[in-house]
């Protein structure tokens, strides 16, 4: 729905995102900016057994889902120094994403001569349904994310009419190759995150190799797992 590139100075504030069709908002090599109070609805359709189209998704049943990777605040390679604040709502996929990766759309709009790393971004009060993570961090092809500070994130999805339940509230890294290599601990790193309440499968989802990560004030509603670490896992 949005789509910024090669942006420095910008503020994104009070909108109201229905029905996006991929990642609501976008940002590619962009820097020194505010993305505050905004809320998202993404589609909550999915196809049933019967080949009904009915709402509320599943998670035994993700090929089910119509709108698939519906994320709402996506960061990509080479943003910076960007503030994000106050995000509610439900998304189907991740409520904020900073990924870090080199895929088609990242090498279309690279900038030539500004480095890609992902970094100096601060992440807090988001109080959102997601079907798979509320705050998600991912980093692979020799791309650098770090000095990420992330500050209240609460998982909604148990109480959403939208699904049955979310999978993680905060997740970093991933066992699934993206790029071609996943990240060392000299690219991952200087990442903080406190005050999370997870009510999904998981609170906390841990992937790769990552150095100086600081985690605290976690906690878990009945039935949710603290931690799912997968860091000697590639």
């Amino acid at each position: 729905m949005i789509l910024f590139t090669n942006v420095e100075g910008f503020r994104i504030s009070g909108l109201e995102c229905r029905n996006q069709r991929w990642w609501a908002l976008n940002f590619i090599y962009c820097a020194h900016g505010l993305l505050k109070d905004l809320t998202f609805c993404a589609s909550d359709l999915r196809v049933d057994e019967r080949g009904n189209v009915v709402h509320g998704l599943l998670q035994s049943d993700y090929p089910g889902t119509l709108v698939k990777n519906a994320d709402g605040i996506d960061l990509r390679q080479g943003c910076h120094h960007i503030e994000i604040e106050k995000i509610s709502g439900f998304t189907e996929d991740d409520t904020v994403a900073l990924t870090a990766l080199n895929g088609t759309l990242e090498k279309t709009f690279a900038v030539e001569g500004l480095p890609s790393d992902l970094c100096h971004v601060t992440v807090k009060n988001v109080a959102s349904a997601a079907f798979c993570s509320n705050v998600r961090l991912l980093n692979q092809g020799e791309n650098k994310l770090h000095d990420i500070f992330i500050d209240g994130v609460t998982d909604l999805s148990r109480e959403s009419v939208h699904l049955d339940r979310g999978m993680f509230a905060v997740r970093i890294g991933d066992t699934h190759m993206y790029g071609q290599r996943h990240s060392t601990a000299d690219e991952t790193y200087n990442i903080t995150v406190r005050n999370v309440r997870g009510a999904g499968e998981y609170a906390v989802c841990l992937a790769g190799q990552i150095r100086d990560l600081v985690l605290y004030g976690i906690e878990c509603a009945q039935g949710t797992k603290m931690l799912r670490d997968d860091r000697s896992i590639h």
